[in-house]
């Protein structure tokens, strides 16, 4: 009789630095390259600065963050 080993889960740096694939990878450079050019747009907007000092906050902490999270998609 066979025997089969189990898997044991993957801890969350061994899912971070294991390959992504390119669809996800290609998810997370659009979303940080479209966010950051947007909150370089919103620094030139007609609008109250204190408005834009947190709509460029909130676009970069999308991006850097969405960037980090599509990092932990693995091919498994």
């Amino acid at each position: 009789m066979e025997t089969r080993e189990e898997k044991k889960p993957k801890t969350l740096m061994e899912s971070y630095s294991a390959p992504t694939p390119v669809k996800w990878r290609k998810i997370g450079d659009a979303l940080l390259i479209g966010t950051s050019g947007f909150s370089a747009l919103m620094m030139g907007a007609p609008i109250p600065e204190h408005y834009t000092i947190w709509i460029v906050f909130v676009l970069n902490g999308i991006g850097v963050g969405g960037k980090i999270i599509t990092n932990f998609f693995t091919t498994d």
